[in-house]
């Protein structure tokens, strides 16, 4: 009787899986829960001033030179 074993051709990624150092399928990310409501001012962009709305002087005031 003859015995023939396969053999396996593992990547990278399969053997690390194999030994245990590497998991199988990628991390969920992590989502906030459906539930929590976005509460204005708690925005990072916000607390960096990026959100707020850029103001434009409706008039300019220009400096006028004085007449002796």
């Amino acid at each position: 009787m003859t015995t023939t074993t396969a053999t396996r051709h593992l990547d990278g990624r399969e053997l690390a899986v194999a030994l245990g150092v590497a998991r199988a399928t990628a991390p969920s990310p992590a989502l906030p829960p459906m539930t929590l409501a976005p509460v204005p001012g708690l925005s990072p962009l916000e607390a960096s001033g990026w959100a707020q709305a850029e103001t434009i002087p409706t008039q300019r005031t220009v400096p006028t030179q004085r007449t002796r």
